[in-house]
């Protein structure tokens, strides 16, 4: 039985992609770089990435400066827009979350900063159900670097061993599900994956919301299905 399910905020539980975008057509705006037309073709995350594919697209010149910069900038742009607007959860989010409290540990591993995972935390009423969130301040190394899901297996330790057989990961891109491999946990990819990164996973579930962490780990495990 799973005992610790690791999630990863953004594109898991919460749909911040427009937010993104919007974030990076401001930021690059703000730097003289009109990306507006071709925003929807970006990845929206990480932001990093983003900056550089939207300056590749556009041609504007640039270094690893200037993108440090637009990268910040895009930062402060999305938590911004993220305390205005609010954000949408993902569908079946909130009935996966519902059924896995109190079956399994529930511990937040996200690229988000600290004050934008607590805030969308707060405006979905989840932030009492985590029981260690890990966000961007905490570690230097993003993914996929395993940096993350080890600080969350440091805190959890605190409270009860973890065992990493019965953990598994919920992530929504390349960087995330190789974090876990490394690792050694399995992970689940979730959502709009792209069918050649989804493959790098061992299972895929297109939405939460008809599962709970027994279902994850039946998914999950050697030689059973991998697609729902």
């Amino acid at each position: 039985m799973v005992d610790v399910v690791l999630f990863e905020l953004e594109g898991v539980l919460f749909d911040t992609q427009a937010l993104r975008r919007g974030s990076l057509r401001d930021a690059c705006a703000a730097h003289g770089i009109d990306v507006a037309a071709d925003a929807d073709a970006f990845p929206a995350a990480p932001v990093r990435a983003s900056v550089v594919a939207a300056l590749a697209a556009t041609r504007a010149a640039s270094d690893d400066v200037m993108v440090d910069l637009i990268a910040r900038d895009a930062e402060r742009a999305f938590s911004s827009r993220l305390s205005l607007r609010g954000v949408a959860l993902q569908p079946g989010a909130r009935r996966f979350i519902e059924r896995a409290v109190g079956n399994a540990r529930l511990a937040v591993v996200t690229r988000a900063r600290r004050g934008d995972a607590e805030l969308m935390l707060g405006l979905s009423g989840f932030d009492g159900a985590f029981s260690c969130v890990v966000t961007a301040d905490d570690t230097l190394d993003p993914p996929p670097s395993p940096a993350g899901i080890q600080f969350a297996f440091g805190r959890l330790a605190k409270q009860r061993a973890v065992s990493r057989a019965a953990a598994v990961a919920l992530a929504d891109g390349a960087d995330g599900i190789r974090a876990a491999r490394t690792a050694r946990i399995r992970c689940v990819a979730v959502g709009s994956v792209p069918p050649h990164i989804a493959i790098e996973a061992d299972a895929f579930v297109a939405s939460l919301g008809d599962h709970t962490p027994a279902s994850i780990d039946a998914l999950s495990l050697p030689g059973r299905e991998r697609v729902q």
